[in-house]
């Protein structure tokens, strides 16, 4: 017998990898990489010895690229295309 509720999404419903239209920079590629390790924009900042706004830009296009909503779903990307360094 057959239940009423939906069955939570399985494997085959998760979109595969998607291919980026815009590449990232390097910088940008550098930013995500610190993204995805779980470092706030401060600390981001001062490793790479940019401002904190430097950092929120570079956010924005990494977004705008990816088609990320937040840093949540920008290190799963990352992650899951291997372009967060890992």
């Amino acid at each position: 017998m057959r239940s009423t509720e939906q069955d939570p999404p399985g494997p085959q419903s998760i979109a595969p990898p998607r291919a980026i239209p815009d590449p990232l920079s390097e910088r940008e590629l550098q930013v995500l990489a610190l993204l995805a390790d779980g470092r706030p924009n401060r600390e981001i900042s001062l490793l790479l010895s940019i401002s904190e706004g430097t950092v929120k830009t570079h956010l924005k296009h990494i977004f705008s690229k990816l088609g990320a909503r937040n840093r949540t779903e920008a290190a799963i990307i990352a992650r899951s295309s291997a372009l967060g360094g890992r």
